[in-house]
């Protein structure tokens, strides 16, 4: 795993699983509360019982906490667990009345809390995407004349390489007629 790689899915997934633990012994009041702002998002969070949902939260920050730090856990399959989390926070910060201006998208005083995990969604694009990159074959990635892509810089900084480039050779007109070209 790259150290850009590691460092997106050490930092919210420590913060995440902390949540998860610190919500363990919710008590029915503040799982009422956050239901109550929860189904604004997610609506069918609105049908389960105040200690169900607070087993269903700290238990599922507990498992994308985990899925981010363990790193068996595929990169992709890290990043759709937080973008399924960070989707749930983001809906809901849009979709409960008093969080957003007028405008619908800028955070009021009282919505900055909750507009911050657009960077939790922000994070799970990069480590999707990251995933994704790497189960392409190079050879989608790379030019295939045998000069350097310009996706080798990315591939070789997912792949946590070190490997110099090597200098590019100056085209002349002569090599260029020599592969077929007219000048």
């Amino acid at each position: 795993m790259a150290l850009s790689t590691a460092i997106l899915r050490a930092v919210p997934g420590a913060f995440i699983l902390n949540s998860g633990i610190s919500t363990l012994g919710m008590d029915a009041g503040t799982a009422e509360a956050l239901r109550g702002m929860a189904a604004q998002g997610v609506p069918v969070l609105g049908k389960l019982t105040p200690e169900q949902f607070a087993k269903f939260i700290s238990y599922g920050e507990i498992a994308v906490g985990a899925s981010l730090l363990l790193p068996f856990v595929p990169t992709k399959v890290a990043g759709l667990a937080l973008a399924g989390f960070s989707g749930s926070l983001v809906s809901m910060y849009l979709r409960t009345p008093g969080m957003t201006e007028s405008d619908g998208v800028r955070p009021t005083q009282q919505g900055t809390a909750v507009a911050k995990d657009t960077w939790l969604l922000a994070i799970a694009a990069a480590l999707v995407l990251a995933g994704w990159l790497l189960m392409l074959p190079p050879a989608v990635l790379l030019r295939r004349s045998g000069r350097r892509g310009p996706m080798e810089h990315v591939l070789r900084a997912l792949a946590g390489s070190s490997t110099p480039r090597t200098p590019r050779t100056p085209r002349t007109a002569d090599a260029h007629r020599a592969r077929g070209g007219t000048r």
